[in-house]
């Protein structure tokens, strides 16, 4: 059996160069907080978002929020068939799972409220939820988000109580806080809190298909107007490209941790090489599901449909699709090769490939997002989206925000199951 305190010691030890990293992380959170606060001051007018005529009104920001919830999904996804099927191999990830679906939905929580412009307009979502519940795709969206992060929220709590009981006896500075969320805690629990784990994990799940693979896919594949949006193929695209994104997510911070912390033990290469396996596959998938959205739209009777596809193939927003294109088909050639030749694998390029599917899948947001909104198909000249420097920087405090979250969470609680440890 590994040594507990070699994952305990992640909590207990902080280095000069975790306050290093925070420190530039709060320096960069401040820079943030400055950029955000230029836009609340002057208004949307200082980011690129315009109207359909001369722009388009969605752009970074929701580009970014349908990338945060699909890397959402997978990460609990993962940790909800770890703990059904029992897959002790990977129940060394399952926790970073958890965390990065909380710390992915906060995140996209923060997108919205950036694209709405104003912080107290988000209680209008709240009024149109109430009046409005079953008549609108957004009220679905809202309804299923809020219920997966209450569901990630419940399902993390649980599967940290049990070390939860050890870091009370271990570390008295912050015990208070430990007493606090193992309320109700009883010797013994340990079976009925497992039981109830898989079955909220079932929950989960249900709800990756339903938000996943349906509802976030209705706010694009039921707007008739928009051309390359409207169709039945949006479901299995989007959910597809989610668990495409967690995964990527999965195998870089599993594999960083793994290299930082010398974990080899804990997180196994055979579990990293598994979740590659699957990722080619998926890359596979993925692209299918782009040559099948080009086809139809190529020979689609209606001429909306051609000038978006010949926009994003050949016209203006070629350069940001053909770069989605190379960024992942870099990593699948890496993933497709290793899969047949196991040598190949390496951990290190296994990070590096995963990062590079990150990026590929929020280019190809982007895409998703602007292109139906900048060639409308009506007789007016198409519109450009150009974002600024305050969207971009404020898009990527949202990352800046993760990091420290993950960060924060590290130093609080193990990240690593101590179940895992055991044979």
């Amino acid at each position: 059996m590994v040594d507990r305190e070699k994952i305990l010691e992640s909590v207990y030890s902080i280095s000069s160069r975790f306050w290093a990293l925070m420190a530039a992380l709060v320096i960069a959170i401040i820079i943030w907080i400055y950029a955000w606060g230029i836009q609340l001051t002057n208004g949307l007018v200082v980011t690129g978002l315009r109207d359909i005529w001369i722009g388009s009104p969605w752009g970074l920001y929701i580009s970014s929020f349908i990338w945060w919830v699909g890397i959402a999904h997978g990460g609990i996804a993962i940790a909800a068939v770890v703990y059904l099927l029992n897959l002790h191999e990977y129940k060394s990830l399952a926790r970073i799972g958890e965390v990065v679906t909380i710390l992915s939905l906060s995140m996209a929580g923060l997108s919205v409220v950036f694209d709405i412009g104003r912080p107290d307009r988000v209680a209008n979502l709240v009024i149109f939820w109430l009046n409005r519940v079953g008549q609108s795709p957004f009220i679905w969206d809202l309804t299923v988000i809020v219920t997966y992060f209450s569901f990630s929220v419940v399902f993390l709590w649980l599967t940290l109580r049990r070390d939860l009981r050890v870091l009370i006896d271990t570390r008295p500075r912050f015990k208070w806080l430990y007493k606090i969320l193992l309320f109700g805690y009883t010797e013994g629990e340990e079976e009925k809190v497992d039981r109830m784990a898989k079955w909220l994990a079932l929950g989960i799940l249900s709800l990756l298909v339903l938000l996943s693979g349906g509802v976030i896919p209705w706010i694009f594949g039921l707007i008739s107007a928009r051309a390359g949006w409207y169709g039945g193929l949006q479901g299995p695209y989007f959910l597809t490209a989610a668990v495409l994104s967690a995964i990527a997510i999965m195998i870089f911070i599993g594999g960083l941790l793994m290299k930082i912390y010398g974990w080899e033990e804990v997180i196994k290469p055979s579990a990293i090489r598994g979740l590659s396996n699957f990722l080619a596959v998926l890359i596979i998938f993925y692209f299918w599901f782009v040559l099948h959205e080009q086809l139809t739209m190529n020979y689609a009777p209606l001429s909306p449909e051609m000038e978006v596809s010949q926009a994003v193939l050949l016209g203006e927003l070629s350069p940001l699709f053909w770069t989605f294109v190379i960024l992942l088909l870099i990593p699948f050639i890496y993933f497709a090769f290793q899969i047949f030749y196991p040598k190949a694998f390496n951990v290190n390029m296994a990070i590096l490939s995963s990062a590079l599917v990150l990026v590929a899948m929020w280019v190809k947001r982007l895409v998703i997002v602007i292109s139906t909104f900048t060639y409308t198909g009506l007789p007016y000249p198409g519109g450009l989206y150009i974002p600024t420097l305050i969207e971009i920087y404020i898009e990527i405090g949202t990352i800046f925000l993760f990091i420290a979250g993950f960060l924060v969470f590290m130093k609080l609680f193990p990240i690593i199951p101590l179940e895992a440890l055991e044979k």
